[in-house]
């Protein structure tokens, strides 16, 4: 099965506050023991990673205590610290989120949950896997899924749940085609081969094994090939295949002569032991889980010593050698109760950070809740302005209206003054041309009737006249009278017309 990754990460956060000579100097030291890390010199890597802490908690250079633990946990791991690697790790999780970097804490959750892995607390690993897969998930970051679930799928393989192993490995697999990521089809082929072995469907897992090998080559990198190796060793023991089992071991420590590695080393013996003793040859199993202890011991790997332990008082009792298999038999106790208490222990201390965090939570939900009522009194406090700005020019714009209509009004009752007026001086002038009129026809009737009628009737007593007289000399003058009298009607009928 494919190791969990933990991962170094550099922050990429800056703090203003901080001397850039001290940032400098900082980050010369994680290069520096970077390098030693590099070239396997643990201890001079040490060195470097210390002073980079010392010096960046000395002037609160929050990166830099974030890229030391980054770093460092490469160095606990390599000794078998695991306690205060996690201890680190949990450390780097309260650093990403006061530096808010989504990346760096989703790789400080995957490395607490490597830690938790490596102590054998698989159920706190897959804890702290998901949330890393969460937060991944959300920023569409694609390796960093790829990578996650396939550490998920591995937890869950050693919990001994295969739908869930399963449906990990194939998310991990295929997001690693979708990435062309080699190295990560490799991983997720060597969980699909665990998973398919849990299903007991040996012929695909070990079709899967076959080509992490193959790919191994690809990518010139033996662990590949010891992991391919070791799941087809399983396969044969579930099998019940033990002859090639026991090749298959071999094959891997083949390998392990251009890629030495105490991890590996320990597996594969323990393995060629537990093959051996199902083969009832118990002096070669002997042999080799003797020589798993040694590399074991030497590597402080409580977990795979516990196992050794167990195996080797039942290899002892089956050579008769009752004290021996009693001594590892209490060897097995003693660790698997010192490995329980640890685990009581940080069971405990993640309880206690937990209530810490709640304590926390609970402090900045307090703070926001007192953020929250301010905001809403500045909240009221500008409603009630709003409200009363939106009520003063409401008032305004009624004033305006009425002032307008007011005005309105007023031209329009001025206008109506005006036109009753215009009105009246109308009614006046028509009175007066009217009585004029009248005036004019009285006159006019009072011509023609009164002044004419006389006028006529003094013609008509004139032409009787000249009748009666018949003094020819006198006709000429009556003529003359009528003529005069014809002009005055004339004129007068003329005046009465006009």
């Amino acid at each position: 099965m494919v190791l969990t990754s933990w991962i170094c990460v550099s922050v990429s956060y800056a703090q203003v506050d901080v001397d850039q000579k001290i940032i400098k100097e900082v980050n010369t030291y994680i290069l520096d023991g970077d390098k030693h890390l590099v070239n396997e010199n643990i201890d001079s890597a040490a060195f470097y990673f210390l002073k980079a802490e010392a010096l960046a908690r000395k002037e609160n250079y929050i990166k830099g205590i974030a890229d030391f633990v980054s770093y460092y946990i490469f160095v606990l791991n390599r000794q078998g610290r695991y306690d205060e690697a996690l201890t680190l790790t949990l450390e780097s999780v309260e650093i990403s989120k006061k530096l808010k970097n989504d990346r760096l804490l989703t790789t400080a959750y995957n490395n607490v949950g490597a830690e938790y892995n490596y102590l054998g607390d698989f159920n706190s690993a897959a804890i702290y896997y998901l949330k890393a897969l969460h937060i991944a998930e959300k920023a569409k970051d694609y390796d960093m899924q790829q990578l996650l679930s396939n550490n998920i799928s591995s937890i869950f393989l050693k919990l001994k749940n295969k739908e869930k192993g399963l449906f990990y490995a194939k998310k991990s697999y295929e997001l690693a085609v979708q990435n062309s990521d080699t190295f990560g089809i490799a991983s997720s082929l060597i969980n699909l081969a665990n998973s398919e072995r849990l299903y007991k469907r040996y012929a695909q897992s070990a079709s899967y094994s076959r080509r992490v090998i193959k790919l191994s080559q690809e990518l010139n990198d033996p662990s590949y090939a010891l992991d391919g190796y070791l799941e087809l060793a399983d396969v044969a023991i579930d099998s019940k295949a033990l002859e090639d089992a026991l090749v298959q071991y071999q094959n891997a420590l083949e390998v392990l002569k251009s890629y030495p590695s105490s991890d590996y080393e320990s597996r594969i013996y323990w393995g060629l032991a537990n093959a051996y003793f199902l083969l009832n040859e118990y002096e070669a199993a002997s042999d080799f889980i003797k020589k798993g202890i040694a590399i074991s011991t030497q590597a402080q790997a409580k977990q795979e010593l516990r196992q050794q332990f167990l195996l080797g008082s039942e290899i002892m009792e089956k050579l008769q050698l009752p004290y021996v298999a009693l001594d590892f038999r209490k060897k097995y106790e003693i660790l698997n109760d010192s490995l329980l208490s640890a685990e009581n222990h940080r069971n405990i201390h993640k309880l206690e950070i937990e209530y810490q965090t709640s304590q926390k939570e609970k402090e900045i939900a307090e703070q926001q809740l007192l953020i929250a009522n301010s905001n809403l009194e500045i909240q009221k406090k500008n409603t009630f302005i709003y409200l009363s700005a939106v009520i003063v020019l409401g008032l305004l714009l009624l004033l305006v209206i009425f002032y307008l209509i007011y005005r309105n009004k007023q031209k329009a009752n001025a206008e109506k003054l005006a036109a009753l007026k215009r009105e009246g001086e109308m009614k006046v002038l028509m009175a007066l041309m009217e009585g004029e009129e009248k005036e004019r026809s009285r006159l006019a009737r009072e011509l023609h009737d009164g002044v004419g009628g006389i006028l006529s009737a003094t013609k008509m007593h004139l032409s009787i006249l000249k009748s009666e007289e018949a003094v020819p000399e006198r006709f000429q003058k009556f003529d003359h009278t009528v003529s005069m009298l014809d002009s005055a009607t004339h004129e007068i009928r003329t005046i009465a017309h006009n």
